[in-house]
Formats: C-alpha cells, sequence, structure tokens
C-alpha cells in the first residue's frame, strides 16, 4: 500500500524531470534470471557498469515524469524518486532516463521484510510481515540452486549451520553470491547474500574477526628518516595463546 521511493545516486546536475519506464518480469524465475546475469560480470569492471537488460521481451507496465528529490537543500547529498501510486505484489525492472543516459534498477514488491546474518559457522533468518507488523512463522526458505530448505518458527526465525560449499571463494577470493527464495501463502521476495562483502577480500576480515587487536603509533606523521614507535596488542577470541611469531608491516595506503 506504499508508493515506491527509490534512492539516486548523481552528479549536481539540475534536479529536472527523469523519465522513468516500469517493466514487469513474469515472476521471480525471470527476475533472478536477469539479477544473476548482472551479478557474473565483476563488480570492478565497465561492462557491469554498462549493463542493460534487454526490455524487448518484458511488458512495460506505465511511465511517468518524475523530478529527482534532493534530502536537503545540497544537491550533492543524497537524492529519491518517488513513485505516483504503489505497486501489487510482483518483480519490476526499472529504467531511468535523462537525455542520453539510462540506469536501471530491480525491484521486487513483497510484505516479506528479511534479515539475514551469515557466519562461518552459522545462519541466521528472521522473516517479518511489514504490513501486519508481526513475525511470519512457517515461512519457506529455499536456497536456490541447493537442496537445502528451511521454515521459519513462531518468532519468524530460522537458524540452520552454514554449509561448508557456501565458504568457497573464487579467483579473486570473493565468496559466491547466494539467492534465497523466501515465501508464504501469495507472497514471495528473493533475498541475495554475501557472507564475506566483497570489498574486503583482500584484508581477510574472516580471519581477523578471529582476534581482538589494537595498535597505537607515538604519532600520526613522520618524517622520512624518523624512528616509528608503537604499541599494539593482539589476542585470539577464544583466549587461546598464541604460539608463533607475531609480523607487524608498514605499507602505503591509497593510490
Amino acid at each position: 500500500n506504499e508508493t515506491p521511493i527509490i534512492s539516486v545516486s548523481s552528479d549536481n546536475s539540475s534536479l529536472d524531470k527523469i523519465e522513468v519506464k516500469i517493466y514487469g518480469f513474469t515472476g521471480w524465475e525471470d527476475y533472478l534470471k536477469s539479477l544473476e546475469k548482472y551479478n557474473a560480470l565483476p563488480y570492478w569492471s565497465s561492462s557491469r557498469e554498462d549493463f542493460r537488460e534487454n526490455t524487448s521481451s518484458l511488458k512495460m507496465l506505465s511511465t511517468f515524469d518524475a523530478k529527482l528529490i534532493a534530502n536537503n537543500e545540497s544537491n550533492y547529498s543524497g537524492k529519491y524518486i518517488e513513485f505516483p501510486e504503489p505497486l501489487a505484489k510482483g518483480f519490476y525492472l526499472l529504467e531511468f532516463s535523462k537525455g542520453k543516459d539510462t540506469a536501471q534498477s530491480w525491484l521486487q514488491v513483497s510484505n516479506l521484510s528479511t534479515y539475514l546474518n551469515s557466519t562461518k559457522t552459522d545462519t541466521l533468518i528472521w522473516i517479518n510481515d511489514a504490513l501486519e507488523k508481526t513475525p511470519v512463522e512457517n515461512a519457506n526458505i529455499e536456497i536456490i540452486g541447493s537442496s537445502y530448505n528451511f521454515q521459519t518458527d513462531s518468532q519468524g526465525i530460522t537458524k540452520f549451520s552454514t554449509p561448508e560449499e557456501f565458504k568457497i571463494k573464487n579467483e579473486m577470493g570473493e565468496e559466491k553470491i547466494k539467492y534465497y527464495k523466501l515465501s508464504k501463502n501469495d507472497d514471495i521476495s528473493i533475498f541475495q547474500s554475501n557472507i564475506i562483502d566483497r570489498y574486503y577480500w583482500w584484508g581477510s576480515p574472516g580471519e581477523a574477526d578471529n582476534y581482538w587487536n589494537y595498535l597505537y603509533s607515538d604519532r600520526p606523521l613522520y618524517q622520512p628518516t624518523d624512528t616509528i614507535k608503537f604499541w599494539g596488542m593482539i589476542k585470539k577470541r577464544t583466549r587461546e595463546n598464541i604460539d608463533k611469531d607475531i609480523t607487524v608491516s608498514l605499507y602505503k595506503d591509497g593510490y
């Protein structure tokens, strides 16, 4: 029953009208296929930035002209577009156009609100009915592409051991995106998740999470010939002793 509001990232150009086209997918399967095509492209590649779903096979449901609304008086802050009316439950592709520039976004409309937290050992999913403001009991959770199926309890929660195959990384050190199909009666939602954020693959956050660690230097700036003095502490969260030498490295930050 709520009108969609879409967050928009743009430069400081004038907030003139933007043409918005709303296309409908025939179901969650086509929505997922489109999303998988986009996510299969490396996040750092120009092909990902340039990706546009072919809309020739999609049904255009409506179109309207929208104005970018700034969150405050500064055009440099976040902006958003508010739709003129609510959308029915379903799966949509949105296309935004201004002059020769176009952008697309995927949108799903459902009453299912989902929280997911996945660690190396356990995964917890909580589903709430956003309309009724109550937990969703006996919601079905299917991990797409696997044999895993779960149901939520009376609190809308399900918890299970994180499967080992979900922790396998690719050549970039990234874990494969997992897609979850959540359903209850006529409500269906597709939820995607990474166990470890791709932007931190180089820092091995999964290993770092096993330790308490602090490092302090004697001052924030140094000359090239200065001696750096520091104090640090590292300790396993399991309270076990660290039985190997600790290496401290100095490296250049940034580009």
